[in-house]
C-alpha cells in the first residue's frame, strides 16, 4: 500500500533525525523492556503530529 509506506518513510526520517540529535546509536522498533528514560515513541509520534522533532 502506498500510503503505508508513505507513513513508515516519514517515520523513518523522524527517527533517524531524533537519534541524530539526542546521539543515540540504536534504535529498536521492538524491546522486551525499555526504560521511559530511553523511550523515544512520544516524540516521535510529536514530531510527525507537529512536522518537527
Amino acid at each position: 500500500n502506498e500510503e503505508l509506506s508513505q507513513v513508515i518513510d516519514k517515520a523513518n526520517r523522524v527517527i533517524k533525525q531524533i537519534a541524530e540529535q539526542e546521539k543515540y546509536d540504536i534504535i529498536l522498533q521492538e524491546a522486551v523492556f525499555a526504560s521511559p528514560r530511553v523511550d523515544i515513541t512520544d516524540k516521535v509520534l510529536r514530531a510527525l503530529t507537529n512536522g518537527k522533532p
